[in-house]
């Protein structure tokens, strides 16, 4: 359970991944539990959310950090401790234990490096992807946005705002 901080916890956190998390059950048979986490500190729909109300990346994560926690006492979900992974008692052990992981991986040819052509925003110099990007579902031609636009098929995505993909200059990355 890693909520995303660009916004406050809805519905479907409530009711997925914070209580099913929740280990109350377990501490009442008794058993010890405890339970820590955090928030999703690199996605970026907490760009989307800064660029939007003007506030920085930064700004976003703490507001909504703080109202994640405020939400998950409502809620009655007791945690033993709420990392922001970006404080500085985290950050370096949070960035060291990802480029660790990844590290073993790609040293068992697990998680090879490529290299894909991506649109870049021909204003903002950035790449076009996850929540900049919105289309059509393939399969029943429903609006989709984020991650799941990136399967669509050749001509259909457009970043957000309606303009289409194609009026921006492609690149690689790697």
């Amino acid at each position: 359970m890693q909520p995303t901080p660009n916004g406050r916890l809805h519905l479907g956190h409530g009711g997925g991944p914070c209580l099913r998390a929740d280990p109350r059950a377990l501490r009442r048979d008794g058993h010890t539990a405890h339970i820590v986490t955090g928030t999703d500190a690199y996605e970026n729909w907490i760009l989307a959310d800064a660029l939007n109300t003007g506030r920085s990346p930064e700004q976003t994560r703490r507001h909504y950090h703080a109202g994640i926690a405020d939400d998950l006492t409502h809620l009655g979900i007791r945690l033993d401790d709420w990392i922001n992974p970006l404080d500085a008692e985290h950050r370096d052990a949070y960035q060291r234990l990802h480029h660790d992981k990844l590290a073993a991986l790609q040293a068992l040819g697990r998680a090879p490096q490529e290299t894909e052509p991506v649109p870049i925003g021909q204003h903002t110099g950035r790449v076009i992807s996850g929540t900049f990007l919105a289309g059509t579902c393939p399969a029943c031609h429903a609006p989709a946005g984020g991650p799941s636009t990136q399967t669509l098929p050749a001509g259909q995505p457009r970043r957000r705002g309606g303009a289409n993909i194609h009026d921006d200059r492609w690149g690689q990355i790697t």
